[in-house]
């Protein structure tokens, strides 16, 4: 089953919500959405009418989610297209106390969600690193509140919920992976 697929199963049972996954441009129907997950935005490239589109679904209380970019080298480029969205973006990183671990689930950790292959190698010894990239390594939950009148930006760096999600499935993926994105899925 696909990230969406399984996702969306999830969310149904968990929270009654009825998600249907669908693949999106950012047109004018970006308006019809009140949550993005964007995975792999390091490869996003934002022209400027793109910008004003994200910018102004963003201003009317959308929720864009980005998961799946590591380093410090994926984080500038990542920063480097929100830069084209809004310049004023000021990201805080969150600790356990937040609200949003706690929503449905308690979580009281942030774990760093493997790619399956360092997820395969982590079921094998336990000892490995869960790491994509040795600088800037370090799991981090990031969000910019745009306050009461605007949406929200949370980013995923450093881990990989998708594959956490996608590989729940998988014998040699460890699931204590996939339960916290998950949890963590469901309480975004």
């Amino acid at each position: 089953k696909s990230m969406d697929a399984q996702l969306a199963t999830i969310v149904r049972r968990l929270t009654r919500i009825d998600m249907e996954p669908k693949t999106a441009t950012i047109t004018d129907a970006i308006y019809d959405f009140p949550f993005i997950y964007t995975v792999e935005p390091e490869q996003m490239v934002l022209n400027a009418d793109e910008a004003q589109q994200m910018r102004e679904w963003l201003h009317r209380g959308g929720f864009w989610m980005l998961d799946d970019f590591h380093g410090c080298d994926e984080m500038r480029r990542v920063r480097h297209e929100l830069e084209k969205v809004d310049s004023e973006f000021a990201f805080a990183s969150l600790a356990v106390d937040h609200a949003i671990f706690h929503t449905v689930f308690d979580i009281n950790e942030i774990v760093q969600v493997p790619v399956v292959n360092i997820g395969y190698l982590s079921q094998r010894n336990p000892d490995t690193s869960t790491a994509e990239q040795s600088e800037c390594g370090e799991p981090d939950i990031l969000l910019w509140d745009g306050g009461s009148d605007d949406g929200k930006i949370l980013m995923a760096h450093n881990m990989d919920l998708g594959d956490g999600i996608e590989h729940s499935d998988d014998p040699l993926y460890p699931s204590k992976f996939s339960l916290w994105a998950y949890q963590f899925f469901i309480n975004t």
